[in-house]
């Protein structure tokens, strides 16, 4: 009887332990964000004045300031700061490794005994299971939400998450959890999907792993010497080439300049939307229009509508893109009295008619440039 029973609190035991683990691997959303939130950081790209040219996200994998984020948050770069969730902030920062392909930097401060994320194995990982993100979509640190793995993608010959976490521009470069709170992947708002809703990505983290070991400290210069894109069609170099987005339907290719990202559109009709907070530029395709005055006019007649005190800002360009009919022109105005700068532009493909309108807040004149070059390599 003794025997009987004690085989049967064996039985009893053996069956309930691994039922209690499995439960304990499981934490909620809340203790995610209070575990690793200190190791999550704002990383702000800087131009050669020290003004801020874009942001994203990045997360601490080593106590003495080691980070990972994507390539293209600090790409074109010729300073960072990187910013922790209690205030402190790095500027001496160096450059462990990247990966273009993977959209990958690791990263080194100058940081002593910093908080740390919890690191997973992203190979297990599969199609259904809940995730977590935490960013900082434009500008909102520490932002956190949770969705799906949608699927297990190989996109250019690399294995991808997409995931139905929401990534916006500002949280590019942020960690994935998995449900047991250990960072499985690199969220990223440069590689966008088939242009519906909820449909987002994450390069598993099992890519960067090896760049840790690496002893290089480079400059931002040193990356920039050593990374060479390649040259584009027309023929010369360009750090815009990197970035190459086509639309969900293959009609519109267009370079990302630096800072900028590119994805699906967030103005009803456009194909493209092109947005760097807190300026956004959309690009919208009329296919089969062939009369490029018509339709820059349309163009200019909807910023018009759009802003008071409405004024040319800049003399109308004309001229072509290779063979393409092309006009570009800015505006200045007002929208609720904040100094506003447009631009217009219309061209003319074998594909259609390309119309590009942006909205750029305090008129930034870099920022325009940047508009109409990216225009002007639609293609």
């Amino acid at each position: 009887m003794r025997t009987t029973r004690l085989t049967a609190f064996l039985l009893g035991t053996c069956l309930f332990l691994p039922a209690a683990a499995g439960a304990q691997e499981k934490i909620s959303v809340k203790d995610i964000v209070q575990r690793e939130s200190p190791a999550i950081v704002s990383i702000y790209n800087l131009d050669s004045r020290g003004e801020v040219r874009g942001t994203g996200t990045g997360f601490i994998v080593k106590a003495d300031g080691v980070v990972i984020t994507n390539f293209h948050v600090i790409e074109g770069a010729h300073g960072l700061l990187i910013k922790l969730k209690n205030g402190e902030v790095y500027d001496r920062i160096w450059v462990m490794d990247f990966d273009p392909r993977r959209d990958i930097a690791v990263l080194k401060t100058q940081g002593v005994q910093l908080p740390t994320v919890s690191l997973g194995d992203s190979e297990r990982m599969e199609q259904g299971d809940w995730c977590v993100a935490i960013g900082n979509p434009k500008g909102l640190e520490h932002t956190v939400s949770d969705g799906l793995v949608s699927a297990l993608r190989v996109i250019e010959g690399n294995k991808m998450f997409q995931i139905s976490v929401p990534i916006s521009p500002g949280s590019s470069g942020g960690p994935l959890y998995n449900s047991r709170g250990e960072v499985v992947g690199i969220t990223t708002a440069a590689l966008v999907g088939e242009g519906v809703q909820n449909l987002n990505f994450a390069v598993p983290v099992k890519y960067a792993l090896p760049m840790l070991e690496s002893t290089e400290r480079m400059t931002l210069a040193d990356v920039a010497a050593q990374y060479r894109p390649a040259p584009s069609a027309g023929g010369a170099a360009s750090a815009a080439d990197v970035n190459a987005y086509t639309d969900p339907t293959g009609a519109a290719t267009i370079n990302v300049e630096p800072g900028w990202t590119a994805g699906p559109p967030t103005v009803q009709g456009a194909a493209i939307s092109v947005l760097k907070d807190p300026s956004n530029f959309q690009i919208m395709l009329f296919v089969g229009y062939q009369d490029v005055s018509s339709l820059f006019q349309m163009g200019q007649n909807s910023v018009k509508s759009s802003l008071k005190k409405f004024k040319s800002d800049s003399p109308l360009l004309q001229g072509g893109a290779g063979t393409q009919p092309v006009l570009t022109q800015f505006f200045a105005g007002e929208v609720k009295g904040v100094k506003m700068r447009a631009f217009v532009g219309a061209m003319i493909t074998p594909k259609g008619g390309f119309m590009g309108f942006a909205f750029i807040p305090g008129g930034n004149l870099q920022d325009c440039e940047a508009v109409q070059r990216m225009f002007l390599s639609l293609r």
